[in-house]
């Protein structure tokens, strides 16, 4: 199995947001890996409601778009 840095900082709130912050791509896909891991982590399910929020938000705000 590759190396999660997530799954290791799970308990960590600070490292995980550096982790986020220096590639947030990688960091999305190493955390549904960890979730798998770790369902009921309160950190890891934060970040994944903060990624679902945003999505949402992406959604409504593209929705409200005035037509060109």
């Amino acid at each position: 199995m590759a190396f999660n840095p997530i799954v290791e900082a799970r308990e960590d709130t600070h490292r995980l947001e550096r982790l986020y912050r220096s590639d947030p791509a990688e960091f999305i896909n190493h955390l549904d890996h960890a979730l798998q891991i770790y369902p009921g982590s309160p950190f890891l399910k934060y970040w994944q409601t903060r990624f679902e929020y945003t999505e949402q938000r992406i959604d409504n705000i593209s929705d409200d778009a005035p037509a060109a």
